[in-house]
């Protein structure tokens, strides 16, 4: 917002930058989903090695992890320094650890919907520390009109050469970020041929895409795949029912805004089973070519890079970036495509864009 407020001369709460955000926004998901329908994504995915596929699925498992140990009071960030809480007595530790503990035992028994039922114990945790209270359980969802068709598509043509980095810096996050939480998610789902890629991936893309454009005509800032969708299919939802019995219930969910908000609004509740999901991705580590450090080394650097630049597309934007290099100064660039160094330029691209917004 700071950028388009700088273009358009506007002041903080002035609608004109918020819509002006939201053409930003619209843009960038209309080219999204314009090379949806391209083979560049499929490229992109196939110009991966097996060890950095492997590092992306992981490094995403080791950022949900991450996620959880602060939700859940585990870890603090204190002085810019990440340090491990002493008083692990806290309600939020009480509640993190019975999630964790209750989701592992009941996984070991192989008792289905673990997850959903460590949440839920969790929260009755939280509720009898005092930390959930509830004021209804029905209630009428807030009236969107006012945000809806609000995108100002036409500030944004005006002043297109000012804005155009931040257009394309808005479409690499939403490309890559998206290309990393799918793979995630469909290894935890077990979705990958024997060549490790995922078929008809396109139309994946193409709703993504969709779900960015229509969120920003809806007044929402990008709509993509969560990370904790990893989290259903580690519980078996991997079918195109599932997802649309989920998008049922998120539409029900808005009558049941209180008692939702109330459980899903204190972040401990569902930390042990982000710390759980994440765990579960770690299962393919010793699948990485530690031998070969031109795979090894560029592995590392997008797993170790996701949780610590706390982004997905911050730590494959390293990684891939070095890869090519890497290859090229020991000797086997033959093992390249041309695929990657184009996926290279464009990060290095995104990281100027990112620098300079």
């Amino acid at each position: 917002m700071s950028a388009c407020a700088a273009v358009t001369g506007g002041k903080t709460g002035d609608p004109v930058i918020w819509q002006t955000t939201m053409g930003v926004v619209l843009i960038s998901g209309i080219l999204f989903l314009i090379t949806s329908f391209t083979k560049l994504r499929q490229m992109m995915l196939r110009a991966l090695s097996p060890s950095l596929k492997i590092a992306i699925v992981t490094g995403i498992g080791l950022f949900i992890a991450l996620v959880g140990l602060k939700n859940g009071g585990i870890i603090a960030v204190e002085g810019n320094l990440m340090t491990l809480k002493t008083a692990v007595t806290d309600p939020p530790s009480l509640i993190f650890f019975t999630g964790v503990l209750s989701i592992t035992v009941l996984r070991y028994f192989k008792i289905r919907g673990s997850i959903l039922i460590g949440i839920f114990l969790a929260a009755l945790v939280a509720f009898l520390c005092g930390k959930i209270s509830f004021h209804g359980i029905v209630g009428l969802p807030a009236n969107p009109m006012p945000l809806v068709f609000k995108a100002d598509v036409v500030t944004v043509a005006g002043h297109l050469l000012e804005l155009l980095p931040l257009i394309f810096l808005c479409f690499f996050m939403d490309m890559f970020d998206t290309m990393g939480t799918v793979l995630g998610v469909a290894t935890s789902a077990k979705l990958l041929n024997e060549n490790s890629e995922i078929e008809r991936i396109e139309r994946v893309f193409a709703a993504d895409a969709t779900a960015t454009v229509v969120g920003a005509l809806c007044g929402q800032s990008t709509v993509t795949s969560y990370l904790e969708s990893a989290a259903g299919a580690e519980a078996g939802g991997k079918t195109g029912l599932t997802a649309i019995v989920i998008g049922i219930c998120f539409l029900l969910a808005m009558f049941f805004t209180p008692v939702i908000t109330a459980v899903a609004g204190y972040p401990p509740v569902t930390s042990g089973a982000l710390v759980i999901v994440g765990a579960m991705m770690m299962r393919s580590i010793p699948e990485i070519n530690w031998d070969d450090c031109t795979e090894g080394i560029p592995a590392f650097l997008i797993f170790a890079g996701i949780p610590f630049s706390n982004s997905i597309i911050g730590g494959i934007s390293v990684g891939i970036i070095l890869y090519p290099f890497l290859k090229t100064c020991c000797g086997k660039i033959r093992e390249l495509n041309w695929f990657i160094w184009l996926a290279a330029a464009v990060l290095i691209l995104y990281l100027v864009l990112l620098n300079g917004k």
